[in-house]
């Protein structure tokens, strides 16, 4: 289907604008949502790339699926009575990994998770995110967990700093997004349990970086590196590779191109979808 659209040179600017225009994260853009489902792709560790804006980040690589992670209330889990202030939980069967959140208008909150059998509540929950955020936004904030395993307890505080360092285009192995902002995570650590009477202590530190959309409820992609005082270092990195409730307003302007570019007094605007096969409609 084409269509021919007589816009003025105010308007190509405007649409120019719009499109390289700050990124803003909002509580509705990106909190999980009850009823969706995702699956990551698994990797090596991808270098994140430079901070600023405008930036194109390719982070195209091969992996390994983890499996569908479905949003779930936290009632609905066998073990999210252990996360009484918790009002959404990400559940995979595969990894039999559960994370559990609180989500509002302003804030989303670290409550905890469920792994390796080990249920881990935090006392004091961690703030992965304020809301709006923008560019070089940035905050701090300290929390900490108390789990048991076995017969031992184990002891876990630390702080987390959150800044939005940048945003672009984002290339992963499942397609091309723009108006993406990445936000680094740096996180400082300590575990710490007695064993025979004698303290075992753990000293951490993990940098790592996620790339957001509005519209898309998790972060699109994320990289990381993992230190501690007992060796290291871990590293990894994941991509979405499938998701059900994306914007398909976003996925729509991500791929526009105007053409003849000059032009004196008509052209074409060509939209790329990839939610419908890489359909093209031009108007």
């Amino acid at each position: 289907m084409k269509k021919i659209l007589h816009l003025t040179f105010a308007s190509i600017l405007f649409i120019a604008v719009a499109i390289q225009a700050q990124v803003t994260i909002t509580a509705t853009g990106i909190n999980p949502v009850v009823g969706e489902n995702f699956t990551l792709i698994k990797g090596a560790y991808i270098n994140p790339g430079s901070a600023g804006a405008n930036q194109t980040w390719n982070l195209t690589s091969l992996g390994t699926s983890g499996g569908v992670t479905n949003v779930v209330s936290p009632g609905s889990t066998i073990i999210g009575s252990n996360f009484p202030n918790a009002n959404v939980a990400w559940s995979n069967s595969t990894t039999n990994v559960s994370n559990f959140f609180k989500a509002t208008s302003t804030a989303l909150e670290n409550h905890g998770k469920f792994e390796n059998n080990w249920i881990m509540p935090y006392s004091n929950a961690e703030d992965i995110m304020h809301y709006p955020f923008t560019h070089l936004d940035s905050f701090a904030d300290t929390w900490n967990n108390q789990y048991q395993n076995g017969s031992y307890t184990y002891y876990q505080r630390g702080t987390t700093k959150v800044k939005a360092d940048g945003y672009g285009t984002l290339i992963i192995g499942s397609g091309t997004y723009n108006n993406v902002m990445r936000i680094r995570f740096q996180q400082s650590f300590v575990d710490s349990t007695y064993q025979i009477g004698l303290p075992l202590v753990t000293t951490n530190t993990r940098d790592e970086y996620k790339w957001y959309m509005n519209g898309i409820h998790v972060p699109i992609a994320t990289t990381y590196s993992l230190f501690n005082n007992l060796g290291g270092p871990a590293s990894g990195s994941t991509y979405l590779g499938g998701f059900v409730g994306i914007n398909e307003f976003q996925n729509t302007i991500s791929n526009i191109s105007i053409y003849p570019n000059p032009s004196s007094n008509q052209f074409f605007v060509h939209l790329t979808n990839p939610s419908l096969n890489n359909e093209a409609v031009s108007y």
